[in-house]
């Protein structure tokens, strides 16, 4: 949900649909189509490229534009806003970032293995494994440090 409505990803980019299901519009995204998508309540959506040495877009869908980029991703397994529209992303190379809604990058944290999703709360940032289930790590919104771990088991 973002802005009053529901966004889907497709081969060729964010479709579009009202609260009732009818669809608006599909907005292309080149490159592959879409590998993550997250939305946040004031109606921005944070994309990633399927293929490639991707990047990562936020986009104004009501205005239909680009407010920001950031480029040299290996892929981004990992999209998430906060209540504050702060946006967290994580890549396969095993990095962690915060970007301020302007996209300025408030900070970068590199771990030990590959994040795989992420999910911003109010308190925290959660970031699953890759391959595997059992864990999902904690961490500080403000700064990033690490908190600790959750066995889901």
């Amino acid at each position: 949900y973002a802005g009053g409505g529901n966004y889907y990803t497709s081969i060729s980019g964010i479709m579009s649909f009202d609260l009732n299901g009818n669809y608006i519009k599909t907005n292309l995204y080149p490159n592959g189509g879409i590998r993550q998508l997250d939305s946040n309540s004031s109606g921005l959506i944070a994309a990633s490229h399927k293929t490639g040495n991707g990047s990562v877009k936020i986009y104004d869908l009501a205005n239909n534009v680009t407010t920001f980029t950031d480029s040299g991703y290996g892929q981004v397994q990992g999209l998430s806003f906060d209540s504050n529209d702060n946006l967290y992303t994580g890549d396969v190379e095993g990095e962690i970032k915060k970007f301020d809604s302007n996209g300025n990058l408030l900070w970068q944290k590199a771990l030990s293995y590959h994040p795989w999703n992420l999910e911003a709360t109010d308190q925290y940032l959660y970031v699953s494994v890759a391959n595997s289930y059992d864990w999902v790590h904690r961490y500080s919104l403000s700064d990033g440090s690490y908190i600790g771990q959750v066995n889901l088991n």
